[in-house]
């Protein structure tokens, strides 16, 4: 299984202490951030390949999840495209802004 983390917020939050792991059954190809320095920051830190921009790390061959801690806003539109993308999706929620958008 190899991971993503679309937020370097996301992976560096106390919640990701499985990321450290020995017992972790998978790992960190990617990180996406708009900021290039944050995400060279996470991927010294768990390995893999930092990206300014999410569309090139959900094109990456190697991605099997997608973690997304982004803004709520931006949920459903990268859920979409992810998933588009044949990409397993965990999304914090709320997964949409309204119920119209949900039911896409």
């Amino acid at each position: 299984m190899t991971l993503k983390f679309e937020s370097s917020a996301q992976a560096t939050s106390p919640r990701c202490t499985h990321l450290r792991s020995p017992k972790s059954p998978g790992r960190v190809v990617a990180v996406a951030d708009c900021d290039l320095v944050r995400s060279r920051a996470l991927t010294d830190q768990f390995g893999g390949t930092p990206y300014d921009d999410y569309r090139l790390l959900i094109a990456h061959p190697q991605i099997d999840v997608v973690t997304l801690g982004v803004p709520h806003y931006l949920h459903a539109p990268i859920t979409l495209e992810a998933a588009a993308a044949g990409k397993h999706v965990l999304c914090e929620k709320p997964m949409a802004v309204s119920a119209g958008r949900m039911m896409q």
